[in-house]
């Protein structure tokens, strides 16, 4: 089951348990610019995750390539702003060198996370893997954009469940 993020990068985890690891960036410095969207609502802000520093070097196999963090605004009990929170954090990993390699990484995340749920393509590709609790959706892409255009960019979507 998805456990609400992966390493130390957690949904709902606050901005100032972060601070050490992020590096802020603007809208031109973003890895996908489909996320772009985004800034505003839901999402106040953005960083970059100084993956190394935190220590992830890798997802589930892969070399990680760059780790994107969305924050939220948060409030206190009486409605006024505190902390921001990660409200969605995007992984970018490297592509499985071979079959065998995206085989054994598909497996790991299946291992870690339970059966995934599936998405293909029109021609029958697999775009995707998704999971999904109370708390938290992970969207796996394989190469693929989220309109299912081929795009060679591999990486791990992890966003709030509101249901």
């Amino acid at each position: 089951m998805v456990d609400h993020g992966y390493s130390k990068l957690k949904i709902n985890k606050k901005f100032s348990e972060l601070k050490a690891y992020l590096v802020p960036i603007d809208k031109k410095t973003f890895k996908d610019t489909t996320e772009l969207d985004f800034l505003g609502e839901p999402f106040t802000s953005v960083c970059m995750l100084d993956f190394k520093k935190a220590g992830m070097l890798e997802y589930f196999g892969p070399a990680v390539t760059a780790i994107e963090v969305f924050f939220s605004q948060g409030y206190d009990d009486q409605g006024e702003p505190s902390d921001e929170y990660v409200g969605q954090f995007i992984v970018y990993f490297e592509q499985p060198k071979t079959i065998e390699a995206e085989i054994e990484f598909k497996k790991k995340l299946a291992d870690f996370y339970e059966a995934p749920n599936l998405t293909n393509n029109a021609d029958g590709t697999l775009m995707m893997h998704y999971w999904y609790n109370e708390s938290t959706v992970l969207n796996v892409y394989f190469g693929y954009d989220k309109a299912g255009k081929k795009n060679g960019v591999y990486r791990a979507i992890y966003s709030a469940n509101g249901g």
